[in-house]
């Protein structure tokens, strides 16, 4: 057990010394800020296409995001790209194309990564988030990509023409380093500092997503780790914002797992949940099984059908009503230090869906959790990162070709 543990310390640590040696050159054709899925994505379609390219990432190690996703076993995709996913969806469907999926796949084929499917999500064959991570280094070294680790780009300003950056590196803790570049792509996601966003581009503060919510109205510390397969509502005031069906976790201080956190993408403070405990039943067939069992114990989790008997004062059709409408009130996002994705970033409206370039800016481009766009759980989120990567750098590449043929 140890092994294993002891060789991934090693690799984290050669990665880091290999960072020291990383020499960021004086100017280059694009440098790409942030080093996580988009970044990579976009870092190798333009290196590919001929530019010159540096990541600049403040991590200690390049494409560090990507290992916690999918519980680390990395679902990268999804068969069922459908724009109705996302936030926005007319521009998502404009970036990614048709046949998206066949995109991703096509895309990390040529990497060389294999893969395997369940329920449509798709994961790399070893289910390891690490085969992911280091395909797209792989290819990235070999297109000739400087990675540039623990490198933190402080700002970047327009100036005669080109980019201007200024940068922390390890080997100079506390002085200022400088690069500039025809183009900039950024996929640092939600850690842009407002001082960085160039004044013509709007921008959405980020907010957490795709996490637990807080909730009260149910006895939540009896029921915590409890799990509910059920249909859920999201209702505000007397309107249903959204509905999600699967597998709910009971936490103290409200719900967790997958179908709650599509649910946070859209949910407010003083939102109802109500979850039907009993999808494959009417509300009718539940009250016969429970005046024949006597109680609500042959229906739901025996802690929730205690709670529902009592609240119901063993009444047979309130039980059933209350299986059937189990309702409570949201408070809030809970654990957003951990959530999978932020809400914001900068406005759709403020970019090219054909380029992804800045309308007001000129050569700055934007990609992944950078843009205002997040979707749900289940290869999504990454769908989006891959797709719009390879769109921005293949557009960036495209620029400077025009702009130099001969180079």
């Amino acid at each position: 057990m140890g092994r294993p543990k002891r060789r991934k310390k090693e690799q984290q640590k050669d990665e880091i010394m290999a960072a020291v040696k990383v020499v960021v050159p004086d100017s280059a054709d694009i440098v790409v800020i942030g080093g996580g899925a988009a970044g990579l994505a976009a870092a190798i379609t333009a290196a590919h296409a001929g530019a010159k390219v540096v990541v600049l990432e403040m991590a200690p190690r390049i494409g560090r995001t990507i290992l916690a996703t999918g519980n680390g076993r990395c679902n990268f995709s999804n068969r069922d790209l459908a724009p109705e996913h996302y936030n926005h969806p007319d521009f998502v469907q404009q970036v990614m194309g048709p046949n998206p999926t066949d995109k991703v796949l096509s895309f990390f084929s040529d990497l060389g990564l294999a893969w395997a499917e369940e329920e449509g999500r798709l994961y790399p064959l070893s289910r390891q988030a690490e085969s992911v991570r280091q395909v797209l280094l792989a290819r990235s070294r070999r297109e000739g990509v400087i990675l540039a680790s623990a490198h933190r780009c402080l700002s970047f300003s327009w100036t005669n023409d080109e980019w201007h950056l200024d940068f922390y590196g390890l080997k100079s803790a506390s002085d200022v380093e400088h690069t500039s570049a025809h183009t900039i792509i950024y996929t640092a996601g939600g850690e842009v500092p407002p001082e960085a966003v160039p004044k013509e581009v709007e921008f959405i503060p980020p907010t957490p997503a795709l996490c637990p919510l807080a909730c009260e109205g149910l006895p939540f510390k009896q029921l915590n780790g409890r799990r509910l397969h059920a249909q859920a509502q999201l209702i505000r005031d007397t309107k249903v914002i959204d509905e999600e069906s699967g597998e709910f976790l009971f936490r103290s201080y409200g719900l967790s797992g997958i179908a709650t956190f599509n649910l946070s993408r859209k949910a407010q403070p003083h939102d109802r949940i109500v979850l039907d405990a009993a999808p494959a039943y009417t509300q009718q067939q539940v009250m016969h099984l429970i005046s024949l069992a006597g109680s609500s114990q042959g229906v739901c989790d025996p802690i929730l059908a205690e709670y529902i008997d009592q609240k119901a004062r063993y009444k047979t059709a309130k039980a059933a009503h209350l299986i059937k409408h189990l309702t409570m009130e949201i408070t809030g996002k809970a654990d957003t230090d951990h959530a999978q994705i932020h809400r914001g970033g900068f406005a759709v409206s403020s970019f090219s869906a054909e380029t992804l370039e800045a309308t007001g800016a000129p050569r700055f481009y934007a990609a992944g959790e950078a843009l205002d766009v997040d979707g749900d759980c289940g290869g999504y989120n990454l769908s989006w990162a891959w797709l719009s990567g390879i769109r921005a750098g293949q557009a960036g590449a495209e620029a400077i070709k025009k702009e130099h043929p001969d180079a």
